[in-house]
């Protein structure tokens, strides 16, 4: 009952009753994590890699994103079509989906693409209605792949959505997510001091500069964000003011990942170096 290839991705639901997984094998299967019994396996529609799988926050329907250029939405338990249906598929013809995400309230989905073809050169965020599926809005301004997307833990209402994206571009850009009105949205601030210098890729056509940032991911309480980049650092910047607050060394790959305690004070972080490092962030000062 298990996949015939390596797993992609996994994710638990809210409640940590149910785990998602999605492997290279174009499957994905949902299990229960107190029996390990298989819930239920998903039809194979996806027709290449299933980079990232993501649970609505209501947990009843899970997201997928795809390298097919297409995000699915699946109905678990039958509460819409059928039970392991696909609701709804996300495509706009904008390449390959490399990251998904719903908003708190589960009313909006953003994924990021990216298409390297010359005539296109899109690194793109599209919105989406959960409910019906329809694309509301899209954010262009990166230019290279979107790596990481991180919503701020407790935003301001008057504000909307808030959500910081990563990129192998060198930069963090800040945006404002709506579903209305329709059309192209704009990022609100963009962070590009540690971008540092081009690197040239023979055959490549997407931008990486030596700054390259892997992962961006808010703290508990918004105040901060940390980064993982390319050039092994992991850096801490204030959530206000953008300022870097502290520049950490120590490994000696790229830093490909980083998560948060609970409390805040202390921050992980992993690297193509094969180690895991813990920061201390206690006796940092927000500004």
């Amino acid at each position: 009952v298990g996949h015939d290839a390596e797993i992609k991705h996994t994710a638990f639901d809210r409640f940590g009753t149910i785990l998602a997984t999605a492997s290279e094998d174009l499957t994905c299967k949902i299990w229960n994590v107190e029996t390990g019994e298989l819930v239920v396996a998903l039809p194979t529609l996806h027709t290449d890699t299933i980079n990232k799988v993501v649970f609505s926050p209501n947990g009843r329907c899970l997201a997928t994103a795809s390298d097919d250029q297409d995000a699915r939405v699946w109905d678990i338990y039958g509460d819409i079509v059928g039970p392991g249906c696909c609701i709804h598929t996300l495509g706009w013809e904008s390449g390959a989906v490399s990251d998904i995400s719903y908003t708190r309230d589960g009313r909006l989905i953003v994924i990021a693409t990216h298409d390297d073809s010359p005539n296109k050169r899109w690194y793109r965020l599209l919105v989406w209605s959960a409910v019906s599926g329809r694309i509301c809005k899209w954010y262009d301004g990166h230019e290279s792949i979107i790596t990481c997307m991180s919503w701020h833990p407790c935003p301001d209402e008057e504000e909307g959505y808030e959500l910081v994206t990563s990129s192998q571009d060198g930069t963090l850009r800040f945006w404002s997510i709506a579903g209305e009105p329709a059309g192209a949205g704009q990022c609100t601030l963009e962070v590009d001091e540690h971008r540092k210098e081009f690197v040239y890729q023979p055959g490549v056509p997407r931008r990486l500069y030596e700054g390259a940032i892997l992962t961006a991911q808010y703290d508990p309480t918004g105040s901060f964000i940390a980064t993982g980049c390319q050039d092994g650092r992991v850096r801490l910047y204030s959530a206000e003011s953008t300022e870097c607050l502290a520049d950490w060394t120590g490994h000696s790959g790229a830093v490909r990942g980083a998560a948060w305690s609970t409390d805040g004070t202390l921050l992980a972080s992993c690297s193509d170096d094969g180690t895991t490092r813990i920061w201390k962030t206690s006796n940092v000062t927000a500004l």
